[in-house]
């Protein structure tokens, strides 16, 4: 279980904002409490969204805690594709900047949302809604509003250049 998906594990909460010395713990938190409670597993999800939902619970709880999020600056490294020319990752990064400029400005449960849909793997609304406790309606409604908040941010530049 744990050689399966600890790295995407890792890497989505790197991507919603744990740094990479955080995201470790949570992980490592997140299969102790997912080895505990595997006789509770029903299979009402799939083995990942379960593992998800208790990762996404141990950041929720990191947070409150009053655990400081990533800088913007960090939270690229997390994304950047080495394998692209120089010229292409620069796009790529500053893409990934204003993409944080938006997000940081919205709630995080909204933040979270887009990102585990756009970046966790979930595009399917009734799987992320079960990981996040929420309908799947709210997802949609989530991600529109990030949606939107893009377009404005977009429009901006564009009238600025």
């Amino acid at each position: 279980m744990f050689k399966e998906h600890n790295q995407s594990v890792f890497r989505l909460l790197c991507r919603l904002g744990a740094s990479p010395h955080d995201a470790e713990d949570i992980v490592q938190e997140t299969f102790i409490a997912a080895n505990e409670s595997l006789s509770s597993f029903k299979g009402e999800s799939t083995l990942r969204t379960w593992i998800i939902s208790i990762a996404y619970n141990k950041l929720r709880n990191h947070r409150r805690s009053g655990a400081k999020r990533y800088e913007i600056e960090e939270l690229v490294e997390t994304f950047e594709d080495k394998r692209l020319p120089p010229d292409e990752l620069l796009v790529q990064r500053e893409t990934i900047r204003r993409l944080y400029r938006v997000l940081k400005h919205l709630p995080e449960e909204i933040c979270d949302t887009f990102m585990m849909a756009t970046f966790g793997g979930y595009s399917d609304h009734a799987e992320l809604a079960s990981v996040l406790g929420i309908n799947p309606g709210t997802v949609a409604t989530r991600i529109n509003r990030v949606r939107e908040a893009l377009k404005v941010e977009r429009k901006a530049m564009e009238g600025k250049q």
